[in-house]
């Protein structure tokens, strides 16, 4: 060492010489204080920056992968009130759409075409548009002047509900209890009751209409 000139010593990480009172090695950046562990923790965080940064990018993508293009819906378990019935649905799609109508279908025990029943929903034509992600309770009413009273009784099997593009399958006594204004009576001395016939087994669902 010359006389005069700066005390030296070796980087802990490199090797190369730098002042004795450097905190960091000019030649490879490493710290030469308490601060040492983060020569490896540096890179380490940038990299997992980078990556959730790369992540939060890609999570919109993610979600208009997953989400069905155009409306769709999942609906809840109807609730069948004397005139009417009554379902959540919620739009899982990615552009609105207009729920203003069902469709009850019995089909005929001589296996011709089903009677078809429409059922308009209540309400203003505003509370029938439901919006990307948005949940709206829906009644839909049984047109009495126009349709008759459906001739169903606790044998008939095969009796359904659609609302857009999804239909279910229901008890054809539920068909008749929403029909009937006040509920018929189903014996000698018995009517159906105030909160409806018996559904289906609760394992019935939803399913979409195939074109």
């Amino acid at each position: 060492m010359i006389e005069g000139e700066p005390s030296r010593k070796q980087c802990k990480e490199c090797a190369e010489p730098i002042l004795f009172e450097a905190k960091k090695c000019i030649h490879c950046g490493s710290y030469q204080t308490w601060m040492r562990p983060l020569n490896v923790s540096v890179p380490l965080i940038s990299a997992m920056t980078a990556l959730i940064s790369v992540t939060l990018l890609a999570i919109p993508l993610l979600q208009e992968a997953f989400t069905p293009n155009g409306p769709r819906f999942s609906f809840s378990r109807p609730q069948f009130n004397p005139g009417a019935f009554t379902v959540e649905a919620k739009n899982i799609g990615n552009t609105p759409a207009t729920l203003d109508h069902a469709v009850v279908s019995i089909p005929q025990k001589s296996a011709g075409q089903p009677y078809i029943y429409i059922l308009q929903a209540t309400g203003d034509e505003a509370s029938h548009r439901i919006g990307q992600g948005d949940t709206v309770r829906l009644t839909f009413s049984f047109d009495r002047e126009n349709y008759g009273m459906p001739q169903v009784n606790d044998d008939d099997v095969g009796c359904s509900i659609e609302v857009f593009d999804s239909v279910r399958s229901i008890s054809c006594s539920e068909v008749r209890y929403l029909a009937s204004n006040p509920p018929e009576k189903v014996g000698s001395d018995a009517e159906l009751p105030s909160e409806g016939p018996a559904p289906l087994d609760e394992t019935t669902a939803w399913r979409r209409i195939t074109q």
